[in-house]
């Protein structure tokens, strides 16, 4: 299981582009490349959703290859996941810090109710905070003032400024 776990944390098995790879699902390739190429305003295509996991020998999503920078940091470091790293520890306790200097309050419902991400302004910011290979917390922030915690909703007084201060952490 730990194979299917990108450097990022994420879980490839989770992963439209996998169960679209080892089901051979062209419908899904179809689907996935569509919504992929909305939300990074690019020219993604079915042939380009092909990925049999980011720690895993064989295709991988272009993305995952050649651009993620983290899966390009943890390699450069000899690190089987950017968990392993103590820059992470550091960085993450500096995202918690932030994350208790401002105010928010809970709100009915989820984050993603209708299922779009229309409604959630210019940034989105999600982190997924494992400890030993277990994901513990999950934090997603929207410059509209939307963050879920643990999938808790919560509605956040100056949200661009805490995505502005982990942008800088990170």
């Amino acid at each position: 299981m730990r194979d299917m776990i990108g450097y990022c944390g994420l879980d490839c098995e989770k992963c439209d582009a996998y169960i679209a790879t080892v089901n051979d699902d062209q419908t899904l390739r179809e689907k996935t490349a569509k919504l992929w190429a909305e939300l990074n305003n690019a020219p993604i295509l079915p042939e380009h959703i092909n990925c049999v996991g980011c720690r895993a020998d064989g295709v991988k999503t272009v993305f995952c290859e050649h651009m993620c920078e983290i899966r390009k940091c943890a390699l450069s470091k000899g690190f089987s996941a950017c968990g392993d790293c103590s820059e992470v520890e550091i960085q993450t306790q500096r995202i918690i810090d932030s994350l208790q200097q401002y105010i928010y309050r809970r709100t009915p419902g989820t984050l993603f109710s209708d299922g779009s991400l229309s409604d959630l302004g210019e940034w989105l910011i999600c982190i997924y905070i494992y400890r030993d290979n277990e994901l513990v917390n999950t934090v997603i922030v929207s410059d509209t003032g939307d963050i879920s915690v643990n999938d808790r909703c919560y509605s956040m007084q100056d949200s661009p400024a805490l995505i502005q201060e982990i942008t800088e952490i990170l």
